[in-house]
């Protein structure tokens, strides 16, 4: 049981192991699911891809679809969340339905047990574990960036199976658990996983996805992440991009409240990349503790979330 005051802030990195793309991925599995226009002889527009059709079915136009592919394609920046801040606005409904709709294809490959290829969900129960009456008790909240809904279907999957109870009685259980999606989150949907999902679910989805700059200093989620690092001793930055907006939005409100230890994985980091994380996390936080990285020494190691939490939790 984790009894320490510790808060879990999750990164891409941390879905990409159970099966989620990485911002570069998903902007790679978005330009690839719109397509190549085609050749002027069989119209010139765009292909009759599941993506497309979806668009065309909410009211998107060709014109504006094959500028977003084109633009998003050879712009240098990796996700597409900081590709549309840049635009200011240009193509923010569209980039969130194409966001929406691939994230929830995704749930088609995604993977909730085990600890291969670096998932840790499984290894987060060991840390949990309890009388499932003790389960909400622990002291941990999770702030996620990712609008995968892995974690939640994860604990919904493994209480039902652990304490044999109803779907039920394991959403209630998961209501304690304490778990912020800042930027919004898909929907779950009715669907399994590779059947597709109704329009209205996608558009729905959309909806609920901010961009950086569509959000403020009194969203609620962001006011309760703040409270909960106001009050951690432990906070992880857990498969996290450290960029600098999303840092300086979490930590620099109330630096002189806060007071946790950080921790942070940087799988696949170079030595310049780690130095910049751990300035940028000093200059938010202005921590009076100890920023603690876990260093990925070796390029080809797979140290991610799973092993970070192995290597920090067997201390505690």
């Amino acid at each position: 049981m984790i009894k320490r005051n510790t808060v879990l802030i999750l990164g891409a990195g941390a879905s990409h192991p159970h099966g989620y793309p990485l911002g570069s991925g998903l902007k790679a599995d978005i330009v690839q699911s719109i397509g190549e226009a085609q050749r002027p002889e069989a119209g010139g527009g765009l292909g009759r891809t599941p993506l497309n059709e979806f668009l065309w079915r909410r009211g998107f136009e060709n014109r504006e679809i094959l500028q977003f592919r084109m633009d998003l394609k050879d712009s240098p920046i990796g996700s597409v969340d900081v590709f549309l801040e840049r635009r200011k606005g240009e193509f923010l409904e569209l980039g969130k339905h194409a966001i929406a709709w691939q994230i929830i294809q995704s749930r088609g490959n995604e993977i909730l047990s085990g600890t291969e290829k670096g998932r840790w969900y499984d290894y987060l129960w060991t840390l949990l574990d309890n009388d499932f009456e003790q389960i909400g008790q622990n002291n941990v909240t999770f702030v996620t960036y990712n609008y995968d809904l892995s974690l939640e279907r994860w604990f919904l999957q493994s209480l039902q199976a652990t304490y044999g109870k109803t779907r039920k009685e394991a959403e209630d259980k998961l209501a304690e658990i304490r778990i912020i999606h800042v930027h919004g989150h898909v929907k779950s949907g009715n669907r399994e996983p590779g059947e597709g999902e109704d329009d209205s679910v996608i558009s729905e989805s959309a909806e609920q996805i901010k961009i950086i700059h569509e959000l403020d200093d009194g969203d609620k989620e962001y006011v309760a992440a703040r409270k909960a690092l106001v009050e951690a001793k432990h906070i992880h930055l857990l498969g996290f991009g450290y960029n600098k907006q999303n840092l300086k939005r979490l930590f620099a409100d109330h630096p002189q409240y806060w007071s946790g230890s950080v921790f942070g994985t940087t799988k696949r980091m170079g030595d310049s990349e780690r130095r910049i994380a751990r300035s940028r996390i000093l200059k938010y936080s202005q921590s009076s503790q100890p920023i603690q990285m876990i260093l990925n020494i070796d390029e080809s190691a797979e140290y991610g979330v799973y092993e970070h939490l192995r290597n920090v939790f067997r201390h505690e």
